[in-house]
């Protein structure tokens, strides 16, 4: 079988791209062989809005109980141009099945795992957080597999995502390329024990949605055109 290879937004530095901050790359092996196995849309945050390779350390810090991207070094507030560049492109997207973020960045970090602080110069610790751009990104695609490198060393959260994550490209083309109710039909029956691992009550609404389907879309030559179905859907 033909699997479709997912539609994955990826930290640039994770991809290959020397944009870090020190002018390096990240080398993870997991990494690299998924992305051969993808679709990488690769983005770094920080370069995209105008920050240099190599670049002066940015950090977060919290005013009046909202976090701030903040630059020391030539004080510059960041967080207005993060905020705008984080929305335009994920708006830009096409369809995407997950995201891989760099882990710790002040940026892209996912999970709590970048530091942040008290004050604008980064001298006094606050607690760890998640980076501006991840935090729009989990905002926005609540329902999509997000995760950083460094998680995915851990064997269980690394076969969640990636079942997710190649479970959402099948359905994507599936909903791409299926025209009709029966395509639907066999879709359900080849992922129904997957759906049963996860959760039998799903599955069982699931195949009530696809029964439901059936009837209602019977006398319309092309079910999956039919605007009932893709609201069901």
């Amino acid at each position: 079988m033909n699997h479709p290879k997912p539609k994955l937004v990826v930290s640039a530095c994770l991809n290959g791209e020397f944009v870090r901050y020190n002018g390096g790359t990240v080398e993870d092996p997991f990494v690299e062989k998924l992305l051969n196995y993808c679709q990488p849309i690769s983005v770094c945050p920080e370069v995209s809005i105008g920050l240099g390779v190599p670049r002066a350390k940015v950090l977060i810090y919290w005013k009046d109980g909202y976090p701030r991207l903040f630059q020391p070094s030539t004080q510059r507030d960041l967080t207005e141009e993060m905020e705008k560049f984080s929305e335009e492109f994920l708006s830009s997207l096409p369809q995407v099945d997950g995201f891989l973020l760099k882990a710790k960045s002040p940026s892209c970090g996912v999970s709590n795992s970048t530091l942040s602080y008290k004050d604008p110069e980064g001298k006094v610790f606050s607690h760890r957080t998640k980076g501006l751009f991840a935090k729009k990104v989990l905002e926005r695609f609540e329902d999509l597999p997000v995760e950083d490198e460094k998680r995915l060393r851990n064997e269980h959260i690394r076969r969640h995502f990636l079942i997710r994550l190649f479970s959402l490209a099948r359905l994507r083309e599936f909903m791409e390329t299926a025209q009709h109710i029966s395509q639907l039909m066999d879709f359900h029956k080849r992922n129904k024990y997957l759906l049963m691992l996860h959760s039998q009550v799903k599955l069982k609404e699931m195949g009530r949605l696809v029964a439901t389907s059936k009837r209602g879309c019977s006398k319309n030559p092309n079910p999956l055109t039919h605007k009932s179905f893709k609201a069901k859907i």
